[in-house]
């Protein structure tokens, strides 16, 4: 798998997991406090405690947070290095300033390279 399709793919994955306002919500939170358990992020955002450690539970497997026991409370952090690891990830989706070939374009009467790019595809197996 080429580079810019790894990234891609790994965008994606990012967008899913934090195109959830709660969970923004959450990482905003935990970037904030060193720590919070459950019930102070549940009273903090106004959603239930279930709800909370659902959130947690997909921001856990994908490497947000950490946790951590203490009695009989789990508290959780954010974890920065893969937090600054998909902020960097995420900048690299910036519009491109410098096209990579300003002659390369394509118009509408089918010309090259849209039609180089068409025929191309039609041969290429799903």
């Amino acid at each position: 798998m080429k580079t810019e399709d790894h990234n891609l793919k790994e965008l994606s994955e990012l967008m899913n997991v934090l195109g959830v306002e709660s969970r923004l919500r959450i990482i905003t939170l935990l970037r904030d406090y060193e720590s919070l358990c459950v019930n102070a992020l549940a009273c903090r955002l106004d959603i239930s405690q279930s709800a909370v450690s659902q959130h947690l539970k997909i921001l856990h497997l994908k490497g947000f947070v950490t946790s951590r026991r203490d009695g009989y409370y789990t508290h959780y952090c954010l974890n920065r290095e893969k937090f600054d690891s998909s902020m960097q990830l995420l900048s690299k989706l910036s519009i491109r300033r410098d096209p990579i070939d300003p002659d390369n374009k394509c118009n509408s009467k089918g010309e090259k390279p849209c039609a180089d790019a068409k025929k191309s595809a039609r041969n290429r197996k799903t």
